[in-house]
This record gives C-alpha cells, structure tokens and sequence, in this order.
C-alpha cells in the first residue's frame, strides 16, 4: 500500500470517529438524559404505590382482625341463641304438656265456671228453613295459649286441623251434630249439609285490609270462641269438624282463597289427590252445596293438602351465608296427633330458574308429638349468581311437604 493510500485512511479513520463522537454528544447523550429522568419519576411513582399498599395492607388487617372478632362474637351469640331457643322449647312443651294434663282432668263441656275462667259460646244459624242451636265452653287458658302461639309459614295449613289440644272440643260439637241425626232421622249427606251450614253461617272477618291468604289464620277453637274469621280460618274449622265426624278431607289453595275439600260421593268441581277425589266446598258463605264453586274462583287449579293422612313436621330454621357457603340451622317439630317416622329435612338451593344448583338432607328421624330436634346442614353453591333456600320435611316416601322459602340472594 502507497504512503498516500495509507494517510487518506487515517484521514477517514480521525473523521469518521469524530463524527460518531459529536452525533453521541450532541443525539444520543440528551436522549439518555431523558430516559434517566423518566426512569427517575417511575421509580417515585413505584415508591408511592408500595407507601400506598402497605397503609392500605395495614388497614386491611386491622379490618380482617375487626372481622375476626365480631365473627367470634357473632358465633357466641349464636350459640347464647340456641340455647335460649332450646329453654325456650323445653318451657313450651313442659306448658302443653300441662295443659294437655289439664284438660284430661277437666274434659270438654263439663268444666264449671265457677272452678276455672271458661269462654261460654252459643252459636244458632238456620238450616232447611229451621233455627238450629249449639253451645260450646272452653277454658280462658286454651284460648289463650292458641292465640299466642307460632302461625306457621307453609302454604299447608293442614297442622292447624291437625293440632290435638283442641280436638276435644271439636269433637263436642261433632256429638252435637250427632244428636241431631238422631233426634231428626237425617241422613249421612243431611248431616253433612247441616255441619257445613254451621261453619258458613260464621261471620265473614279479613284479618287486614289486604285480605287473602296467609295474613293470620287461627286454629279452630279460637274460630269457634271468635265467632268468625276470613277463608282459610272457617275452612281450617269446617275440615277439622268433618274430621273429627269421620270424613276424609283435605284444605284446597286457590289464589287468595282458601276452601275445604270434601272426600263423599258427589258431583261437581273436584281435585284429585293420590287416588282420592275431594269435591270443593266454599266455607265463606251460607247457600254452597257440596261441588259448587263461586264463579270468581271456578277458572283456577287448587292444590290439594290431604288432611290426617300424614304426621304434620314442621321446620323453623334460620340461616348463614359465607361467600358460596350456606349453613342452616332447622328446628323439627311433630305438631300433629301421628307419630312421624323415617322423616327427614330437605334444604336445597335453587336459581331463578327454580333449578335445584345443590342440596342436602338430614338423617332420618322420629317424633312423637310436641317432640322437636335440632340439625345444622351445610351447603355449597355456585359463585356469583342469584339462588333462594327450600326448606322442606321428606316423608319416607320421599314427597316433599311444608315447603318454606328464603328470599333470592347472591352468592359471592
């Protein structure tokens, strides 16, 4: 290589370098300085977010130990709860227990008024274009004891028949209907007609201004003493009569209406439940023969609760939900004459759709009357969708009854 090619290289080399150097400085340089600042700012920015999550790390401990505590005491509480209930129960059925001793030893109409405070009633009603009159007297304190005690929260009311304190006195007025089939020579069907003229001729009371079904029904004795009532009040008092005159019965729902269904041979409107026939009778009012129905009612289906063909168990729970975890604590108690048998709890959870999403039961159990039992159940449910509690009483046949419900919530 020539002494002249060799220096023009060096040239290019010495040139070249310098102006990498100056595009370094005067580009490059700035752009590095920015970045350096920018990177600065994030790093501050980054500092204050980790401030920020460790106060808000604190408070979220502080709260979960708040948390912590009052679920403690929540716990306590609920136990405290259950007690209480359990004393609660045992007072009540020590109470019935006396009361039932009570009435054995006074029975029904032979009690003297001057020995215990009693409810004198006379009732006279007109049948077949003739006056027709009955008494009846019970004790201040069974009365009493009825018009404080819990209504229940099914849609089946046949535990209101069903309950036995009161069957003695309905049973006195069932012999009444009978010394008049005696006395007048009536037929099975005249008699019949003579003890649903009975009930109609009560006055027709609403419990409130809404009126319709489920505001406050009353067992039969206090109907008897009250002289009146709205549907389902004559209709629980006429079928607990029939009843105990030996027919078989059943309490019919129909939207905001209530009426007694009549197992005779007759014509007319029916329903038909587990192979019986029961012919529809309105309690509300005097003049319906058996199979009629008032015209405002006669385009809906009923449904048919069968009346002292099964015990009658009924549920009182109460619940607790934890994000997709529900637990239910259910009461049973036997509030009819049968002893229950292989009974057993049903809770389920179901959607919007009515769709059964989980579901549990209890052991089976038995209960005589006033008898009761405890059983905590526990549930798992979908996350995040809208579910409502059933609670129910499996027979051994495995048919629902009593069927009782939460209102819908969301699961977390």
């Amino acid at each position: 290589m020539s002494a002249k090619t060799l220096g023009a290289l060096l040239i290019g080399v010495i040139l070249g370098g310098g102006a990498g150097l100056a595009y370094i400085y005067a580009v490059l340089t700035p752009q590095a300085e920015a970045l350096q600042v920018t990177m600065e700012g994030l790093q501050a920015d980054l500092s204050a977010l980790d401030a920020e999550f460790d106060v808000l790390t604190d408070e979220h401990e502080e709260l979960q130990e708040q948390f912590q505590t009052l679920q403690g005491e929540h716990e306590t509480l609920v136990g405290e709860y259950e007690m209480l209930q359990g004393q609660y129960q045992q007072l009540t059925s020590e109470y019935e227990s006396l009361l039932s001793d009570y009435e054995a030893a006074f029975g029904g109409l032979d009690i003297s008024p001057g020995s215990i405070p009693v409810l004198e009633r006379e009732y006279t009603w007109t049948w077949e274009g003739a006056e027709r009159s009955v008494s009846i007297s019970v004790p201040e304190a069974l009365y009493d004891y009825y018009s404080v005690k819990a209504r229940y929260l099914s849609a089946d009311y046949s535990g209101y028949v069903l309950h036995p304190l009161d069957d003695g006195y309905v049973a006195v007025l069932a012999r009444e209907f009978e010394v008049f089939r005696i006395d007048e020579g009536l037929t099975e069907q005249e008699l019949m007609g003579l003890a649903i003229s009975f009930v109609q001729s009560f006055e027709y009371v609403l419990d409130s201004p809404s009126g319709g079904i489920g505001d406050y029904p009353n067992y039969p004795l206090e109907t008897l003493v009250d002289g009146g009532g709205d549907c389902e009040d004559t209709s629980i008092l006429l079928a607990s009569l029939l009843e105990s005159m030996g027919y078989q019965v059943s309490l019919l729902l129909l939207p905001n209406h209530m009426a007694v269904g009549l197992a005779v041979d007759a014509t007319g409107v029916y329903w038909t439940m587990d192979n019986v026939t029961y012919y529809y009778i309105e309690t509300t009012t005097s003049g319906w023969n058996v199979g009629q129905i008032p015209p405002e009612f006669s385009h809906y289906a009923a449904e048919v609760f069968p009346v002292g063909t099964a015990p009658y168990v009924y549920p009182s729970w109460s619940a607790t939900i934890r994000n997709e975890k529900v637990t239910v604590q259910v009461q049973s108690t036997n509030e009819g004459r049968l002893t229950a048998e292989g009974y057993r709890v049903r809770v389920v959870l179901e959607d919007e759709s009515g769709e059964v999403r989980a579901e549990t039961q209890s052991p089976a159990f038995s209960l005589a009357f006033e008898e009761s039992r405890s059983d905590t159940l526990k549930l798992t449910g979908p996350r995040f969708e809208t579910l409502r509690l059933v609670i129910s009483v499996m027979t051994p046949e495995g048919e629902s009854m009593g069927e009782q419900y939460s209102e819908y919530f969301t699961t977390r």
